[in-house]
């Protein structure tokens, strides 16, 4: 399933639809849990079908409540949460981050963590992280996100990382949701240098997904705002990342004049 899944997220980052929408298909009538589903409604988010992908994501909670799935309905209601803050729907939106915080909170696994304080979790995430143990490490962010309860930039760290760690695990949708709610949150919190690895973060996901306009532009704005900090070094790699992109997307449309 994870395949077919991986293979339908490539194709709709190469622009087909259709073959795209066929995988997800297939991946949704052979996977006996909800996460072909969700992952699906993550494509047609972003392909701005809201509707149809709030039909799909509440489709998989429910089977994630029969399944009593507690990690599955946190995943659900985080991405409504987040499509409906996107739609300015805040009052659905809290509602939904309410149902993710306690179905997390549900989950087995909370339980063993939920003594920890959110710094400790969010190292210990990091650590797991860079050895490759990413589901044990995503688990921790997750156990972070909610012992921190308002403290926005940390709020904005956990997501970003989580992004990473899930874009890591291929499921580079959902990977991207979190980052660019890490990017809200950091300019939310006025965290400029937050702002700019997330633009960087994003940006890379983008071009993987062949995005190479979006890419681009999110590398310019993190050479902006690197420059605004006077942190020459990320600036100048930002650059060269706007400038690679630049020069295969002229590659791709046969435009010499942007290589």
């Amino acid at each position: 399933m994870r395949l077919l899944v991986e293979r339908a997220e490539r194709l709709a980052g190469c622009g087909r639809w259709a073959a795209a929408r066929a995988l997800f298909a297939a991946a949704m009538t052979t996977d006996t849990s909800p996460a072909a589903r969700i992952a699906f409604g993550v494509f047609l988010a972003e392909c701005e079908q809201d509707e149809e992908a709030i039909a799909h994501w509440e489709q998989a909670w429910e089977e994630a409540k029969r399944g009593e799935l507690a990690d599955f309905r946190a995943v659900c209601c985080q991405n409504l949460s987040n499509l409906y803050r996107r739609q300015g729907k805040v009052a659905l939106a809290n509602q939904f981050q309410q149902l993710a915080t306690r179905a997390e909170m549900d989950s087995e696994r909370f339980a063993e963590d939920a003594s920890l304080s959110y710094p400790t979790l969010t190292s210990s995430a990091g650590l797991l992280s860079d050895g490759d143990e990413l589901d044990a490490a995503l688990r921790l962010f997750r156990a972070a996100a909610i012992s921190c309860g308002d403290d926005l930039p940390a709020q904005a760290t956990i997501d970003a990382n989580a992004g990473v760690t899930l874009a890591r695990m291929g499921q580079t949708g959902q990977g991207l949701q979190r980052l660019v709610k890490a990017h809200r949150l950091h300019r939310e919190a006025g965290d400029i240098a937050g702002c700019a690895h997330d633009l960087l973060n994003i940006g890379h996901l983008l071009q993987a997904r062949s995005r190479r306009p979006e890419a681009h532009r999110c590398f310019q704005l993190a050479r902006d705002l690197f420059i605004r900090l006077d942190v020459k070094i990320q600036a100048e790699i930002a650059n060269q990342f706007a400038r690679e992109t630049g020069r295969i997307e002229a590659i791709e449309t046969c435009d010499p004049s942007r290589n």
